[in-house]
């Protein structure tokens, strides 16, 4: 006994795309489409089975079709691809986004302070 996997319109036509798409972003209750600023060729490795689809935009552009648990899984997974990107919705992904830039921002500038006033020596 086996099963028949149809094609979405969305897709193409291709099964193999359309089932990738369902498992990796379909089935998460925080979903987004992100512009990646890289073709899909040069971030194909980037993008690990299960984080989502990459659909190929132009030379320099694509867009990765994604899914999380949260936000935060969102930002973190889409800032881990080590790319620029473009990010519309939801407003709660960039809420997160904004979280992380300002954990990153304070780190930063504790780094900084510990450079410039580093702590003495414990005896």
């Amino acid at each position: 006994m086996g099963f028949l996997v149809q094609a979405h319109r969305g897709s193409g036509g291709d099964a193999a795309t359309y089932l990738s798409r369902s498992l990796s972003v379909a089935s998460w209750p925080w979903r987004t489409v992100v512009t990646l600023h890289g073709s899909a060729t040069e971030l194909a490795d980037r993008v690990w089975p299960g984080i989502g689809v990459l659909e190929a935009v132009d030379d320099t552009r694509c867009l990765l079709h994604l899914g999380a648990d949260s936000p935060a899984s969102l930002a973190w997974m889409i800032t881990a691809l080590d790319t620029e990107f473009t990010v519309t919705e939801p407003p709660e992904l960039i809420t997160a986004l904004r979280t992380v830039s300002e954990r990153c921002r304070v780190a930063i500038a504790n780094a900084l302070d510990a450079t410039l006033h580093p702590m003495p020596p414990k005896p």
